[in-house]
């Protein structure tokens, strides 16, 4: 049976700012109801994203969340 794995906080903070592309922290952080600064945290791996947190930033970019905070194997 295959577990999953919570990815690192700076394998997570690169998807997240690969999802961003070209769009502002700012404007990710509008749209997500939290600070730039919490947005510039998670994308350099400094914090991990609370569970709610993490529910938005998959739904905003239309990912699973299991797909951009965890690994199988």
């Amino acid at each position: 049976m295959m577990q999953a794995t919570l990815r690192s906080t700076d394998e997570v903070g690169k998807s997240i700012k690969e999802l961003r592309g070209n769009r502002s922290q700012e404007e990710i952080a509008a749209a997500l109801g939290c600070t730039k600064m919490a947005i510039s945290q998670y994308e350099t791996g400094i914090r991990m994203p609370n569970d709610k947190m993490k529910v938005a930033i998959a739904n905003f970019f239309g990912v699973t969340v299991g797909s951009l905070f965890f690994t199988q194997g």
